[in-house]
């Protein structure tokens, strides 16, 4: 048995001695494969490295020009709502003139379509507040005029909905009491024909009743006037007139009959003139408004334009 075990050892010797060169050959192949393969690894990941970098540069790049785009986005709509205050401004200024006239007329008004604070505000007050505040910390100045943009953004809206409802009110009162005005012109008109065909019938001189001829003669000064069915001009050619002989001339069945629609023409005229009154007081407001938007959208694009 212990032959057995000597030989045995001795074989295992003879096979390590015979393996020891191909192990070591083996064990160096691993090694190399190893070292090739962690170069590339490193290689490869150095390469993904620059890559993202490369990309992330990229991104900034492409995230700058896009913030560049909004810039020159916003600045151009806050100019063509600035352009459009200054045309909406004309279409005030025009109608105070024709409130300001005692006059009759069809009054002329509308809301010019770019002045619409939507135009800026496609782009959120955050971001904007991003590109023009915070991107740029050494302008404290531009806190405040991104604060002045939001408010005058709020005042378009305002006004926008103001110009409408002030005008549609204008219009609405005005047929009112133009309509009031010519019933009870006509009822005097129409009196005053009667009156003369029925006393002309009977034989009678219309002129013999005192008050009647005032107010015949008024009547005619009146007819002949252009423009008479404008309430201003009646106002003073017939209707002060023809009221003031009914007072003086009493008592007269004529005078007292006309006492009704002359005075209810005399509210339509003051209903009138006060709806104007009012109307002006409205639009010297937008007008003093608009001009203060103007001014304050000029300072906005200057600063944010540095």
């Amino acid at each position: 048995m212990f032959e057995h075990l000597s030989q045995y050892f001795i074989d295992l010797i003879y096979y390590f001695e015979i393996l020891t060169p191909v192990i070591m050959f083996v064990t160096l192949l691993v090694i190399i494969w190893y070292t090739v393969e962690t170069k590339k690894m490193r290689i490869s990941n150095q390469e993904n490295l620059e890559l993202l970098e490369k990309r992330s540069l990229k991104d900034e790049d492409r995230e700058a020009k896009e913030g560049d785009l909004i810039r020159f986005f916003v600045l151009s709509q806050v100019d063509v709502l600035s352009t459009a205050a200054k045309d909406q401004l004309k279409k005030v200024e025009k109608l105070l003139v024709q409130l300001k006239l005692d006059k009759i007329i069809s009054f002329e008004f509308w809301s010019i379509v770019d002045f619409d604070s939507k135009r800026v505000r496609v782009i959120k007050p955050t971001n904007i507040f991003e590109l023009f505040v915070l991107d740029f910390p050494n302008k404290p100045n531009r806190l405040s005029q991104f604060n002045i943009l939001q408010k005058q953004l709020d005042l378009v809206d305002g006004l926008r909905d103001s110009f409408v409802k002030s005008f549609n009110y204008l219009n609405e009162h005005s047929n009112k009491y133009q309509d009031e005005w010519n019933k009870n012109i006509e009822i005097i008109g129409d009196k005053h024909d009667k009156w003369i065909t029925d006393l002309t019938s009977q034989n009678i001189d219309p002129t013999s009743d005192p008050f009647l001829s005032e107010f015949i003669n008024i009547y005619l000064v009146w007819a002949e006037t252009e423009q008479r069915r404008d309430m201003y001009i009646a106002e003073n050619t017939l209707i002060q007139n023809v009221l003031s002989k009914a007072r003086e001339l009493q008592p007269n069945e004529y005078g007292e009959a006309l006492l009704r629609p002359l005075l209810r023409c005399i509210d339509a005229i003051q209903n009138h003139r006060n709806l104007r009154d009012h109307i002006i007081k409205e639009n010297n407001y937008f007008k003093t408004s608009l001009e203060g938007m103007i001014a304050s959208l000029s300072k906005v694009k200057k600063e944010f334009a540095k």
